[in-house]
Parts: C-alpha cells; sequence; structure tokens
C-alpha cells in the first residue's frame, strides 16, 4: 500500500474513535457538572475533561471562570483544535476522500455525510439543538461510519484501521485511569454507597471508560476501585480494555509485518508485556505507572509513522501533520 494511502487510513480510525471519545466524555462532564457535589461552577468536571480529551496546553489554559464553557467550545466546534468533534469528523472525511479507492461506497458515504452535517457545528447550533441532542448525533454518526468500516476486506487496509482504532482506544483508556484514579483514592471514600458524591463520581468513571454495562454484569460489588481498574485495563473480554486494545494493536502489526519483525511491532508486543505485568494494586497505589505506558504508545505511534507512512524520522507527534 503506497505510504500516504497507509497514513491516510491510519488517521481516519484514529480521529474516528477520537470523536467517539470525545463526545462520550463530555457527556460525562455535563452529567457529572450537574450534581450537587459541584455545585458553584466547580471547575473540576470540566478540568477532568480537558485531562483526558486535550493536550497539557489546553488544560493549562482552562480558564477557572466559567469553565464550562471553554471545554465546550474547545471539543465540539472548535475550528482551530485538531481533536474538536468538528476537527475530527473533518479529518475522517479528508481521509477518507483521499483513500476512497480502498473504501467502499458506504463507508465514503457514511463519512461524507456525517461530514456535510457536521459543518454546521457552532456555538448557535449546539445551543439550539442541545448538548445532549448533538453528543447523541456524534456518537451514533461515529458508530455508523464504524459499521461501515467491518465490511472492508480483510486487508493491509483493514488491518491498518484496525491498527489506529487499537491506538486510540489505548490512549483513551489510559488518560481516564489516569485522571479518574487519583480522584477516586482523593473523593470516592463513598463509591460503595449509592447516593454519595463518590458513588456518583465511580459512575462517572465507568461512563467514561463504557463499561457501565459490563461491570454491573461481571462484578457483585458496587463502587470496587480494584474491580473497576481491574475491568478497564487487564479484563481481556472487555472490548474497550487496554489489554485487549494492545492485543489487537500487535495483531494488526503482525498482518503489516509479513516479512519480518519490525520496530513497531516489537514495541506493541513490549506494550502488552508491560500491561500484563501490571499488577492492579500497584497501579491503584501508584497511577504514575500509566505515564509510560503512554510513553510506550507514543512510540509505537512514531514507529508506525516511519515504518509504513513514510514519515521522517524521529517521532510524529499524536496529531496528524
Amino acid at each position: 500500500m503506497l505510504s500516504r494511502i497507509a497514513g491516510n487510513c491510519l488517521w481516519l480510525a484514529r480521529y474516528l474513535e477520537r470523536a467517539e471519545n470525545t463526545a462520550r466524555l463530555i457527556g460525562v462532564a455535563q452529567t457529572q457538572s450537574l450534581m450537587p457535589e459541584y455545585h458553584g461552577g466547580d471547575p473540576r468536571p470540566w478540568r477532568w475533561l480537558v485531562d483526558v480529551a486535550a493536550d497539557d496546553q489546553a488544560l493549562d489554559k482552562l480558564p477557572s471562570h466559567n469553565p464550562a464553557d471553554a471545554a465546550l467550545e474547545l471539543l465540539i466546534w472548535n475550528r482551530d483544535y485538531a481533536s474538536s468533534i468538528w476537527s475530527c469528523l473533518r479529518a475522517v472525511r479528508e481521509n477518507a476522500r483521499t483513500a476512497r479507492s480502498r473504501l467502499t461506497n458506504a463507508l465514503w458515504e457514511a463519512a461524507n455525510t456525517t461530514w456535510i452535517e457536521a459543518r454546521a457545528l457552532d456555538r448557535d447550533t449546539v445551543q439550539a439543538r442541545g448538548i445532549d441532542d448533538t453528543l447523541g448525533w456524534a456518537r451514533h454518526r461515529c458508530m455508523w461510519i464504524r459499521a461501515a468500516i467491518h465490511d472492508l476486506l480483510e486487508d493491509d487496509c483493514a488491518a491498518i484501521i484496525a491498527a489506529g482504532r487499537a491506538i486510540e482506544r489505548c490512549d483513551n483508556t489510559i488518560r481516564v485511569l489516569r485522571a479518574f484514579v487519583p480522584a477516586m483514592k482523593r473523593d470516592g471514600a463513598e463509591s460503595k454507597k449509592p447516593g454519595t458524591p463518590g458513588h456518583r463520581l465511580w459512575e462517572a468513571m465507568l461512563s467514561a471508560a463504557s463499561v457501565q454495562d459490563w461491570y454491573r454484569k461481571i462484578y457483585p460489588e458496587i463502587g470496587d476501585l480494584n474491580s473497576t481498574v481491574e475491568l478497564i485495563a487487564r479484563y481481556p473480554q472487555q472490548p474497550r480494555s487496554l489489554v485487549l486494545s494492545a492485543r489487537k494493536l500487535e495483531k494488526a502489526l503482525s498482518h503489516l509485518s509479513v516479512a519480518g519483525s519490525t520496530t513497531c511491532l516489537r514495541r506493541a508486543r513490549d506494550l502488552v508485556a508491560s500491561i500484563d505485568r501490571l499488577a492492579i494494586g500497584e497501579l491503584v497505589e501508584d497511577p504514575e505507572r500509566l505515564s509510560g505506558l503512554l510513553l510506550q504508545l507514543y512510540s509505537i505511534s512514531d514507529a508506525f509513522g516511519y515504518e509504513h507512512c513514510g514519515n521522517d524520522p524521529p517521532s510524529q507527534s499524536q496529531s496528524q501533520s
């Protein structure tokens, strides 16, 4: 596959996953902000949101006054921020357009139609439509595009899309854990008691990781932080778990590395091994261990860009150039 097309397939998948994750995280922050423990414009829900869904510079610039408005503008309709929902859906469409010869008509139509509707996203249209309806629309459109991806041939294009989705899921999962584990240790003392701030924070953590349904099916005890971290990080059947996403990344890179082991494949195997060695108790006690996993993930992304997309060494950043 041409390196440019490989890059388009990778970033199509990454921006699609990022748009859906961002929409879900905004919904979690919006719900949290309405709880009594955050009355009076408490910025914590919005800082958690920006900490997970944006970069460090955005978090540093989040104003103390009216953080909700600043976070919503940044992450929904901002034209200049690469990780806003508007920008992500535009990037999905543009990458699909360039790689159109490798995609189905159904996938192209889903991406193109979604972008045509997304172009109108701005402060006025979101206020008129409502935050919840806007976020629901974004999530369902991402699901539509993702469903169309399942009809692709099982070739290099599909493997690259799978790798991009896995990278983005790993990234999001690590960020969710890194933000919520310290918050739960600090403010989640009554997480096992429904109706308390700690329990609501625990429910927000489940929703942010999109595992609220699975937790109740698997674990008998509500509000347990160790079980929650296990489900998000190490439960191998949970579709968004860190370990399963890393293994899917390794599988996709193995498909692309038929000529032999490559740097990105070796690094992916190292990431899987690091996650397998990670004890849940240690992760709960020291969430900063996640930062090392994030650095490993970035190194895989860098190596992939160099080996498959024709990027110049050293590394490519986490936004598309």
